[in-house]
């Protein structure tokens, strides 16, 4: 259980820094999560949170459950990266 536990906050804490990253780019345009967000999550998340696996009941692999969360609650705060996990 406690390694369950760590590999979710760690999740959340990558997750919160792609977050905190993508927003610290010069954006001309709003971040599109298909088009910007989700292949980061597919290369580095979707064995642990995707359509064959859900840890913690978080899936990244589609925008309206990635921003639902899992378990412990959203991980994902659109517009304010600071408040993500």
């Amino acid at each position: 259980m406690l390694k369950k536990c760590a590999l979710i906050l760690f999740c959340g804490m990558v997750v919160s820094l792609l977050v905190r990253s993508a927003a610290s780019l010069p954006q001309k345009e709003p971040v599109d999560f298909v088009r910007d967000v989700q292949p980061i999550f597919q290369k580095n998340c979707f064995t642990c949170h995707g359509p064959d696996q859900a840890m913690g009941q978080l899936r990244l692999d589609d925008r309206r459950l990635a921003l639902k969360g899992g378990i412990s609650g959203p991980v994902i705060k659109p517009g304010n990266p600071a408040a993500g996990a």
